[in-house]
């Protein structure tokens, strides 16, 4: 009885990892967050406290990113979903996660070369 309970677990979390969109949102947040720590980087020294804001600003714009690109999905297929309104706009934000945990390892490594 818990062997199937076990698989039928594994199976859900696999059909929530395996969405079409997760490959697609995966690299895309990994170029906002690779485009990000382009922009912020500067030649010379740079210090702790500054590798501490440029992780900031990585899930920032790992964040608004997933808002903007979530908001125009919804708005491009308002008409061939049943979701309208704050309801439809939020299921769509919250379909764009693979775009946040793609920045994930890119703020969590400045973030540690912001402690030292």
């Amino acid at each position: 009885m818990y062997a199937e309970s076990a698989i039928r677990c594994r199976r859900a979390v696999w059909g929530w990892l395996a969405q079409p969109t997760a490959l697609f949102g995966g690299v895309y947040g990994l170029l906002v967050s690779s485009s990000a720590v382009a922009a912020l980087t500067q030649f010379g020294e740079v210090t702790r406290a500054a590798r501490m804001d440029d992780a900031v600003w990585v899930l920032f714009t790992a964040l608004a990113s997933a808002l903007a690109h979530g908001y125009a999905h919804q708005i491009a297929h308002r008409d061939a979903q049943g979701h309208p309104g704050v309801r439809g706009v939020v299921r769509a934000v919250l379909a764009e996660w693979p775009l946040v945990v793609a920045a994930l390892p890119t703020a969590l490594l400045l973030w540690g070369a912001g402690l030292g």
